[in-house]
């Protein structure tokens, strides 16, 4: 299975480019009006079938198998999309000009992830 993986990973799957970046960011700013924004993360839950005498306490997050008990944060935050953005290996833009003010590149996020230099939450407005 890693063989497959490590073959076919790049060809369908490749690591994103800066320019590939930038593309999305142009999309973020054209479609909803959001700057610097050069994409959105979310955890997802997927049912699959444990493995066998493991009980319930497996699922599956993004690349890492983690317990039903971990957060999306959490699982992110020891993920290898985690580790690359918090040493910023990711090759995000550079800062960009937003009105006069120089501003990092961002991820968009929910709730259950950290604000971090490049991953922002959005703002709810359940309190306006």
């Amino acid at each position: 299975m890693k063989a497959i993986c490590d073959t076919l990973l790049p060809i369908y799957l490749p690591q994103p480019t800066t320019k590939d970046w930038e593309i999305t960011e142009e999309a973020f700013r054209s479609v909803w009006n959001f700057p610097n924004a050069c994409g959105a993360i979310d955890g997802k839950r997927v049912k699959i079938r444990c493995p066998r005498f493991s009980g319930s306490t497996h699922s599956t997050l993004v690349e890492i198998r983690q317990s039903g008990s971990h957060s999306d944060g959490g699982v992110y935050s020891i993920s290898k999309l985690g580790f690359a953005m918090e040493n910023g290996s990711i090759p995000l833009p550079r800062q960009n000009l937003v009105d006069t003010h120089k501003l990092p590149h961002v991820i968009l996020a929910d709730d259950a992830f950290s604000f971090k230099i490049n991953i922002i939450k959005l703002f709810h407005g359940k309190f306006l």
